[in-house]
């Protein structure tokens, strides 16, 4: 007899892998191939690139329906903690890695969304991302959401606050809802992260000073600080996390210490707390920081209140 051979297609490929049953087998095997078409794609041009879209689509295709196949909606049972994992695990590396983020914030969130253990899972997965600086932004549902993630996992230590403020720090603020940030950031008095937001995101180095101001033990009049409003409550739909109890005296000393820390950076040029930013943006914050300092009217209330800062020896 005669024996037929022929070359398969990559397409062909993976739907051998679907039609066995091996959803992640296939899924890997795009990925395998997407990420080697990426490397090529400068050397082999425009060809390289729609080759490359096509395998993107072609991935994206299939996560959707190896999500609607591994989490199908209620009355199905809700999906065991292991499988919650791995599923959720594929899915956000494969949207971080073809740099699908709406399909992920979208269709794929929501579906981990019918289950509050299955929801939880998930946003613990995005933490690894956000600090590795794979996965920059996040939709305002999902921040609002992963917010409530941390509040919930923290204990009266605070860790679960301190993770979330790294993750916002890790992520770009300039992509992300700036009103929201800003609002979260009051509410959980994520300091930091506030001062990060201002300058980062909207290239105000002194409203992080009139922010910080405000919040000291004995601040200056509200008049002179003129910072911007204070929280307004649940600002919508975001569905926030409720505001912390008030503040301790020890606390309240923290941000007398972050603001002097604050000031240091602004005046030696550098991003706070950490990052990089142009130094034309640092030598322009260092202008803003002195201009909100000695502003004419208000800066001997200000640099009073800087002043009645006790910082340790």
């Amino acid at each position: 007899g005669i024996l037929h051979v022929h070359a398969l297609g990559w397409e062909d490929r993976l739907q051998l892998l679907l039609d066995a049953g091996e959803w992640e087998e296939s899924l890997a095997a795009a990925l395998e191939l997407y990420e080697r078409r990426a490397g090529s794609a400068a050397s082999v041009g425009s060809h390289g690139h729609l080759q490359q879209e096509a395998i993107s689509t072609r991935v994206a295709q299939m996560l959707l329906q190896y999500v609607a196949a591994a989490l199908p909606p209620p009355p199905a049972p809700a999906p065991e903690p292991e499988a919650c994992e791995r599923i959720g695990g594929v899915c956000v590396d494969f949207c971080v890695s073809i740099g699908r983020h709406d399909m992920l914030f979208g269709p794929i969130a929501a579906a981990f969304a019918r289950w509050p253990a299955a929801e939880r899972t998930l946003l613990a997965l995005f933490e690894p991302y956000m600090l590795n600086g794979r996965l920059t932004h996040l939709s305002p549902p999902l921040l609002a959401a992963f917010a409530r993630h941390c509040c919930a996992a923290s204990g009266p230590d605070g860790a679960g606050l301190r993770r979330l403020e790294a993750c916002l720090l890790a992520m770009d603020l300039a992509r992300m809802p700036l009103p929201l940030v800003l609002r979260l950031c009051r509410r959980l008095r994520l300091h930091s992260a506030l001062a990060a937001a201002h300058a980062a995101a909207a290239g105000d180095f002194g409203a992080p000073i009139a922010e910080l101001l405000a919040r000291l033990p004995a601040p200056p009049p509200a008049d002179a600080v003129g910072a911007p409003a204070a929280d307004d409550g649940d600002g919508g739909d975001d569905e926030l996390p409720p505001a912390l109890p008030p503040p301790s005296g020890a606390e309240l000393e923290g941000v007398g210490y972050k603001l002097l820390l604050y000031l240091k950076y602004c005046f030696s040029c550098r991003a706070f707390p950490t990052g990089a930013l142009p130094p034309a943006v640092l030598a322009a914050g260092r202008v803003q920081a002195c201009a909100y300092l000695y502003d004419d009217a208000h800066h001997a209330a200000r640099l009073a209140a800087l002043l009645r800062i006790d910082t340790p020896e």
